[in-house]
């Protein structure tokens, strides 16, 4: 007898600099913080929020970091 598995991932759709959506796996996710501000100009102005993945990856994100981890904390 074959058993057939279902795997469901509930994605948080949040938004990029160009306003792009991005879909991110809650469970992927390891920190969420608000960028540092420097000279150098390393980090758009636009971001507000740094989203830290479990495979080491930085995603940028326009929406405030509240807003994100309400919107995240709604999934996990």
């Amino acid at each position: 007898m074959n058993q057939l598995s279902i795997v469901a991932i509930a994605l948080v759709e949040l938004h990029g600099l160009s306003g792009q959506k991005i879909d991110i796996n809650p469970a992927e996710v390891v920190s969420v913080r608000k960028p540092r501000v420097t000279d150098q100009g390393y980090i758009s102005k636009n971001v507000r929020c740094l989203i830290t993945l479990a495979d080491g990856k930085f995603v940028s994100i326009v929406d405030e970091c509240d807003v994100v981890e309400r919107k995240l904390g709604e999934v996990k």
